[in-house]
């Protein structure tokens, strides 16, 4: 595969791709907002989290046995790297305001879709978090942007968390490898037949599948579609 990189004299680097402050709509945010860009005045309980409100969730590692391969290790922004490097799409590294570990894309099916990973590796020392703090996450995300905007990114499925175990590299790359092959199996609105996507009761800790059309705008300013389904 070929890797979107740059290179030093010691080892290959993924390139940094940094999205500023608030220019990325859904990517960037600091604080919970409506979905509308509005305040949220009780007519609509969808809003959305600060990124796709998956990576600001702690995930916490379950492990403490005697078995060696169930054993916390660390993991370096490095090793981390040359895992990717070995996954069967690219992947880019990306700094967001609003995590300080370090998060990386691979954009699928002509920038509609994204495959996201929470590293658990933070950015200031490129070290894994302490044991029990954090586990890796990956994510399946789809674009409901307008075309020519920035991407904002809304979750397809539920994250799927990776402990950093001495198995971590195989138990990740099935993860990422299974995200890939399955892409276009979604979830899909009984309403309009659009993608449904994960979104979050501003305020509120619990997620409901809403349907991808709320995004997309008609003639008037009446959403495409609004329907919606509890998360199973």
């Amino acid at each position: 595969m070929q890797i979107v990189a740059d290179y030093d004299s010691e080892a290959s680097v993924f390139r940094d791709v940094v999205w500023p402050g608030a220019e990325s709509p859904g990517d960037t945010a600091d604080s919970v907002e409506t979905i509308d860009g509005s305040s949220n005045d009780g007519s609509t309980e969808r809003s959305a989290t600060a990124g796709d409100g998956v990576g600001t969730d702690t995930m916490v590692e379950e492990y403490d046995s005697d078995d060696s391969a169930q054993t916390y290790r660390p993991i370096t922004r490095r090793e981390f790297e040359t895992f990717l490097e070995g996954v069967s799409v690219d992947f880019e590294r990306k700094t967001y305001g609003w995590t300080d570990e370090w998060v990386y894309e691979s954009i699928l099916d002509d920038g509609e879709k994204c495959l996201r990973v929470y590293s658990s590796i933070d950015r200031e020392d490129n070290a894994s978090r302490e044991a029990g703090s954090d586990a890796i996450k990956s994510v399946l995300l789809l674009n409901v942007a307008d075309a020519g905007e920035e991407p904002t990114w809304r979750p397809l499925r539920k994250p799927k968390r990776t402990y950093r175990i001495q198995t971590w590299p195989q138990n990740l790359r099935e993860k990422l490898e299974n995200a890939v092959a399955t892409q276009d199996e979604l979830k899909v609105c009984s309403d309009c037949g659009r993608p449904m996507v994960l979104q979050s009761p501003k305020g509120e800790n619990r997620q409901f599948w809403g349907c991808s059309g709320y995004y997309e705008k008609t003639a008037g300013s009446d959403r495409a579609c609004e329907n919606t389904a509890p998360v199973q």
